[in-house]
């Protein structure tokens, strides 16, 4: 799902008054947690940086400009995406209860993807040193 399809659905299901930005930047952030604590610990290949050189991966954010980017989490999981936006929706405008439903929900989708990410990707291994 690109990030664009994503605002979409999180407006049309439950519309608010923040600007585009401000939700790109609560992407953003999930998106780097998603990358950091999930991604970064397991093997991944290489990417090419468009001048035929290998380099690792790396997370910038989200911005108007790159709004047609790929989310790191399969489609099937995107339901983590839309809680985490709907929670930080619902934290804005003061709704403590809509919000914690929301922060439940969002956990429970979080938990899902990570366990799907560690039954399918091998971890990065330490090497094993000997005394």
């Amino acid at each position: 799902m690109t990030v664009e399809k994503l605002l979409a659905q999180v407006d049309e299901v439950k519309p608010n008054t923040y600007d585009e930005n401000l939700k790109l930047t609560w992407l953003s952030e999930l998106e780097g947690r998603i990358f950091d604590e999930i991604f970064l610990t397991h093997k991944h290949d290489l990417v090419d940086d468009g001048e035929g050189n290998l380099i690792e991966p790396t997370f910038a954010g989200y911005t108007e400009e790159n709004e047609d980017a790929e989310l790191l989490a399969p489609d099937r999981y995107c339901d983590l995406y839309r809680n985490y936006l709907f929670a930080m929706i619902d934290y804005s405008n003061g709704e403590s209860d809509r919000y914690t439903n929301s922060m439940i929900m969002f956990n429970s989708s979080f938990n899902d993807y990570s366990n799907w990410y560690n039954r399918n990707h091998l971890p990065i291994q330490k090497p094993l040193r000997l005394f």
